[in-house]
């Protein structure tokens, strides 16, 4: 049985998704694990992270002497947590933002 199809984009994840792994990357402040699925079926990879996460990563980056820190799809939401992350996508859908990206 296949899925069934929406106008809306659907955020999956490579692994389950489960209460535990939630609470993981809720306290870690970033997840890699999300794809997002378009309506006609084309996918892109996703990395959510959250701005405290974000600054962290790049003093880590510019103490080892690099100048930024760049990952394809990043979004960044408030905290990473399965509401902001579907939240994310349904608004970034409806903007247009994956018409810009290469899809996998």
């Amino acid at each position: 049985m296949s899925p069934e199809k929406t106008d809306t984009a659907r955020l999956i994840f490579t692994e389950e998704f489960t209460e535990e792994l939630a609470d993981i990357v809720e306290m870690k402040g970033w997840c890699g694990l999300g794809m997002v699925e378009l309506p006609n079926g084309t996918r892109f990879d996703v990395l959510f992270i959250e701005p405290t996460r974000l600054q962290s990563d790049l003093e880590s980056h510019l103490r080892s002497g690099r100048v930024c820190v760049a990952e394809p799809g990043m979004i960044v939401i408030p905290k990473v947590t399965r509401d902001y992350m579907d939240a994310a996508v349904q608004e970034l859908y409806k903007s247009g933002y994956f018409n810009s990206l290469k899809s996998i």
